[in-house]
């Protein structure tokens, strides 16, 4: 019987093939194969790992009329295909798709926005972009903004539409677009980060400040046991050795000498366990001691704004379509800051809160807009229309808002009170720099940069900014020298930079600094300069030598990192005051001759 069996079985296996190669055809009319066959039934495997089904397939798909057909008619057989075969039916969608779309020989605009429809998808999505046309892409983007890192994110585009988009800005430049449908041309005005810092608590924690011994509460009960085991081993002793003085008769002494052994052990290691745990437990115990102190929770509102206009040109139609479209991204972190390295909560107080990194990194994160939001016929029938004559007709329309838009970047927002004074101008050159829990004084070095003292932003990365106009902006520390008690600061901002003074300087000379004493905000003092000197640096030690302007100029608190104007040029940032007894009006400022040296190394970096 079993022999018989297995001649059967292998009778099947030999006609095996020949009974699938007879239902391939069967096989790919309704995606099925003969049911029930002996011993091994047909299965999906079969019809994938069958060249001549594959063969058979591709060839019943090439029958589709179109693109639409062809999709249909694919995905019954997305289970029985390889990846090879599917490849090979995607890019014949590909083919009859851009047959479809270009049968007038033409690409619409309207065909172009099109494209995101599922229909123009690979049935697979194995084959690349549909090359259906050619479609360049150009940004005219100011370079002047790129070098002066004037947008703080950039603006990337993804190319969701079914093109293979190509940088066509040199042949753009050189104004021959001879080879392209269309070119999409995008100019980036302004790209912002506005930061509000909203409110700010300081919570209560605790940090291990040393540590402390302390009685070990087990200790008692310990020494208790072992005193115990051992009064009970030496009272036993002494009660057995009166017992055996009275024995009588060699067996009863006998009899009676083991069980005292017996118990006498017993009782032996009674102490000993008692000894041993009395040894294991300390008299003493350290314990941590903790201090209580406050850390701080900052809300940081960061708001991500930007504007571009761009740009359809039809090239085969000469239409030139204008539009732009905002960008803005919204977000808000709780930071935490000062906390304690010894603060056992560390961990979950970082961890549940944010950090100036994790601002920094949302700040400069791109935006991403696809492309087929902009190709959309509803967005371009908003669009400006007008005629394409050339790329060198077009930069000259475009470029006195190219010029306008950079002008704006720098311009001046003039000051002043509205209850009838008149301010001081160089007030638009100073800002008011706040941390989480301080506050100081800065001026603007060049449109971007503004200049402070280190110790007044020391241990932030992001600070906020206050204008004389009541505005509200923000910036980065970039940089920064501990010797000098110097920082840079990257403003979101533009502002007015001021001259920093060379030469010789006048002993009485006056000189007055702006900043915001006790947090009077804008406040100007006036004085001379009383001496120009090296001393030692605040912040590194009196080996390490700064020279100083010292003037009788008042300065308090809050003026830090602001300017000594000398006229409208700046001598001094204003650093430190000599306040010990008898002390009057020694007030220090870092000269400007250590300010220009420090600038021109920070241009290198």
């Amino acid at each position: 019987l079993t022999s018989g069996l297995t001649a059967r079985k292998n009778k099947y296996a030999e006609l095996r093939q020949s009974v699938l190669d007879a239902s391939l055809a069967e096989a790919v009319d309704r995606v099925m194969l003969p049911s029930g066959y002996p011993f091994d039934e047909f299965s999906e495997v079969d019809l994938e790992s069958s060249p001549k089904y594959q063969e058979l397939v591709i060839s019943r798909l090439k029958l589709s009329e179109n693109h639409l057909l062809l999709k249909q008619d694919s995905l019954r057989y997305r289970d029985v295909l390889t990846q090879q075969s599917k490849n090979i039916v995607d890019d014949l969608h590909a083919k009859l798709a851009r047959s479809s779309l270009t049968n007038d020989g033409y690409l619409s605009l309207q065909e172009l926005s099109e494209l995101t429809q599922d229909v123009y998808s690979p049935p697979f999505g194995s084959s690349g972009p549909l090359d259906i046309g050619s479609v360049g892409f150009v940004d005219l983007t100011p370079e002047e903004f790129r070098g002066r890192d004037r947008f703080e994110f950039e603006i990337s585009f993804q190319d969701d539409l079914q093109l293979a988009l190509i940088d066509a800005k040199g042949d753009f430049l050189k104004g021959d677009l001879s080879k392209y449908d269309f070119v999409f041309v995008t100019q980036l005005r302004d790209s912002s980060v506005d930061r509000e810092f909203k409110d700010a608590s300081n919570p209560g924690s605790k940090f291990q400040s040393g540590t402390q011994q302390v009685p070990n509460p087990e200790y008692p009960s310990a020494m208790a046991n072992y005193q115990k085991a051992m009064s009970e081993f030496q009272s036993y002793q002494i009660e057995q050795a009166t017992r055996q003085q009275s024995c009588y008769g060699t067996g009863n002494c006998i009899a009676l000498g083991m069980l005292n052994g017996l118990n006498e052990g017993l009782r032996k290691r009674n102490v000993d366990n008692a000894a041993s745990k009395l040894g294991q437990t300390p008299q003493f115990l350290t314990k941590p001691v903790f201090t209580p102190y406050q850390y701080k929770l900052s809300s940081v509102e960061v708001n991500k704004s930007a504007n571009v206009d761009y740009f359809v040109i039809d090239v085969q139609r000469s239409q030139l379509y204008r539009n732009s479209f905002d960008v803005n991204d919204k977000k808000r972190f709780t930071i935490a800051y000062n906390v304690h390295d010894n603060d056992p909560d560390r961990g979950s107080i970082i961890g549940r809160n944010s950090t100036d990194q994790d601002v920094a990194d949302f700040e400069t994160k791109p935006f991403v807009v696809g492309l087929s939001s902009l190709f959309d016929l509803g967005s371009l029938s908003e669009a400006e229309k007008s005629d394409f004559v050339s790329p060198e007709r077009f930069l000259a329309s475009i470029s006195s808002d190219i010029a306008t838009t950079a002008g704006s970047a720098s311009a001046s927002r003039l000051s002043g009170w509205s209850s009838g004074t008149i301010a001081d101008q160089r007030f638009d050159s100073v800002v008011l720099v706040r941390t989480a829990d301080s506050i100081g004084t800065g001026f603007y070095i060049t449109p971007e940069l503004i200049l402070t003292a280190y110790h007044v932003v020391e241990g932030s990365n992001i600070v906020e900014l206050q204008y004389f106009d009541e505005r509200k902006s923000s910036g980065r520390i970039v940089d920064h020298d501990l010797r000098l008690d110097l920082a840079i600061i990257r403003a979101q901002d533009v502002g007015i930079p001021v001259e920093i003074y060379s030469g010789p300087i006048r002993l009485g000379e006056t000189v007055e600094a702006i900043g915001h004493p006790k947090g009077y905000e804008f406040t100007i003092s006036r004085g001379v300069v009383s001496a120009v000197r090296k001393k030692g640096s605040i912040m590194v030690g009196s080996s390490a030598k700064v020279e100083y302007i010292q003037s009788d100029t008042p300065i308090s608190p809050g003026n830090s990192g602001g300017p000594l104007f000398m006229g409208d040029r700046v001598v001094g940032v204003a650093d430190w005051v000599r306040v010990d007894q008898a002390s009057q009006n020694l007030n220090f400022s870092v000269s400007y001759n250590e300010v220009r040296d420090y600038l021109k190394r920070f241009e290198g970096r």
